[in-house]
């Protein structure tokens, strides 16, 4: 296999329509952890779910985003992703219910090897990492000491309950990043007789993220792995600020190693994704 994409979410698609248009000789597969596409906008069921940027700038510019809401709902996107896949032929390299266990990179070979949970193990020349940065099994939550004394209900907006009945309920937010901003707003609407209230509150102002690293210690630094003349590298591209100097990383390994010997992971985390594809595509021909 030319490429392996992991995750078909709105990265993991978008980079399988620009293969097949830019390199339609390479062959490649999407894996598919859970049971259907679309990554965080099939995950996530909570109220008021939308995109905290706008889907003229999130979308994809090979078919630009055409409705008038360009902050759109989870629905909407959703819908643009299926829409997209079945327009482009790509829908049917997804397999599901493949999740990834590891992926190992062989300096002599110079491949990597995939192994899926199953027991099943796949190689490819590049590897393609639309993840994001979420446990989608285990949403992150902090401990809280006497938690268990809590006497309420305790939701993780990534495991929203389809019957969760919160009228005439006290609620608390816990957080106030994109998700608290879209969710606060959506509460409050079913509330508006005033039988509910919807507090949202930062558990740290300083880091948003509780100071857990999103960033899975790479930053936009690659990670080579060097051996016998050939060179694997992982990228993790954080967001757009990262683009450049991933580019010029690329052309630099080209000349340094010659086309044939470069096999690089790359992996979008949700911006700048046309800027991710411009190097994944530019990766896979420098190689061909």
């Amino acid at each position: 296999m030319d490429v392996i994409i992991v995750g078909a979410g709105l990265s993991g698609i978008g980079g399988a329509c620009h293969l097949k248009m830019e390199c339609p000789a390479k062959s490649f597969v999407i894996l598919e952890g859970r049971e259907s596409m679309g990554g965080t906008w099939d995950l996530s069921r909570y109220p008021g779910i939308r995109s905290d940027s706008d889907m003229h700038t999130l979308g994809y510019r090979f078919r630009p985003w055409r409705d008038a809401k360009a902050i759109a709902d989870g629905p909407a996107i959703l819908n643009y992703i299926h829409d997209t896949a079945a327009e482009y032929d790509v829908d049917k390299a997804i397999r599901y219910n493949q999740r990834v266990r590891s992926a190992s990179w062989s300096p002599d070979q110079a491949h990597w090897t995939i192994e899926i949970e199953t027991g099943e193990k796949l190689t490819c020349n590049f590897l393609y990492l639309c993840t994001g940065y979420y446990d989608y099994a285990n949403g992150y939550t902090p401990e809280w000491p006497g938690v268990e004394r809590f006497r309420g209900t305790i939701v993780h907006p990534q495991k929203w309950p389809e019957d969760l009945d919160y009228t005439d309920k006290r609620v608390v937010v816990i957080g106030s990043g994109a998700t608290a901003i879209t969710l606060v707003p959506a509460m409050a609407q079913r509330a508006a007789s005033g039988i509910g209230r919807a507090i949202a509150v930062s558990d740290n102002p300083q880091k948003p993220h509780g100071g857990k690293d999103l960033s899975l210690g790479l930053g936009n630094s690659p990670r080579r792995f060097m051996s016998n003349g050939k060179v694997g590298v992982l990228f993790y591209l954080s967001d757009c600020c990262g683009i450049i100097d991933s580019l010029t990383t690329v052309r630099t390994l080209v000349q340094l190693h010659g086309r044939s010997r470069i096999t690089l992971a790359l992996a979008s985390s949700g911006n700048g994704f046309t800027n991710c594809f411009q190097v994944f595509v530019a990766t896979v021909r420098a190689n061909s």
